[in-house]
């Protein structure tokens, strides 16, 4: 447990600095977004991002469903994926992108409170 907790932090700020980067080069409409190796390292830091997320649940012993904080925990994460999916959408405008950039971030900030604080405040 001593390391998890380090190793799950990294690979949260490392998915989110990736997610700024990307959002950045998408704005700017930059070629480095066609390169495979940025494609393939997304994937693979969210893809580790996700397993450690798992490894947390498992060895803390909460789970989504029966811990309301953990259920929380997980529909907020349904709510930023799907703010992140629509931020970097190319066929959009630059203001909606912009707005679920935003949403994204507020959602990110929602969920590193209820990791702080540990109190459910959408289910009561």
């Amino acid at each position: 447990m001593n390391i998890v907790i380090p190793l799950h932090i990294a690979t949260l700020l490392l998915s989110v600095a990736m997610y700024f980067v990307n959002f950045a080069f998408t704005v700017k409409q930059s070629p480095y977004l066609e390169h495979a190796g940025f494609i393939k390292s997304r994937k693979v830091i969210d893809m580790i991002t996700v397993m450690m997320i798992a490894l947390v649940c498992m060895v803390s012993g909460q789970a989504p469903f029966v811990d309301t904080v953990m259920t929380e925990k997980l529909i907020s994460t349904l709510a930023i994926t799907f703010m992140v999916f629509m931020s970097l959408q190319q066929s959009k405008n630059l203001f909606f992108r912009c707005v679920a950039f935003a949403g994204s971030i507020g959602w990110l900030f929602y969920v590193f409170s209820l990791a702080v604080y540990g109190e459910a405040y959408l289910l009561r």
